[in-house]
């Protein structure tokens, strides 16, 4: 009975002794919408945000490339597995064309909002709804807008692997 009790007692300064699980700085994400796909370095900043600059290119025959760049901030609303986050971004798509046809540069930013699923410290899958205002080139043909305004919603899935 007593070294049931001793043991007991030193249970708890055995379990911390466990080696404790360190919490990440950075990492990779891979952000799909639609035909697209993107790469974000998300970086921790605090325990509740993060900030990710982003690249992604998309290639069509018979037209040219886009090369989007952005970075994004999302703040979390709390630390739990399931971690509802507010996010804002902003990014520049810039579309260089086969034919004689001069490059563009559009420009997008808006709000978001998510929540992001940790299975671990490490290892997360989120979806994102975004409000997109985007502001076209003037020789954009992009909605058939160019100089103009366009704004629409899109979603976005991702998977996140940090370290």
């Amino acid at each position: 009975m007593k070294k049931l009790i001793l043991l007991t007692m030193f249970l708890p300064f055995l379990l911390l002794a466990e080696e404790k699980v360190e919490k990440p700085d950075m990492g990779f994400t891979v952000v799909v919408q639609q035909s697209t796909f993107d790469l974000q370095i998300p970086m921790w900043l605090s325990d509740s945000f993060i900030l990710a600059p982003a690249i992604g290119t998309r290639y069509q025959d018979n037209l040219g490339t886009e090369i989007d760049f952005g970075l994004g901030a999302r703040i979390f609303t709390n630390d739990k597995s399931a971690r509802p986050y507010f996010g804002l971004k902003a990014g520049l798509i810039y579309t260089s064309f086969e034919s004689d046809t001069p490059s563009l540069m559009d420009i997008i930013v808006g709000p978001s909002y998510g929540v992001e699923y940790f299975f671990n410290p490490n290892i997360s899958l989120g979806i994102e709804g975004q409000l997109n205002f985007v502001f076209f080139d003037e020789n954009s043909l992009r909605f058939s807008n160019p100089s103009g305004l366009n704004i629409n919603t899109a979603a976005v899935l991702f998977a996140s692997i940090y370290f």
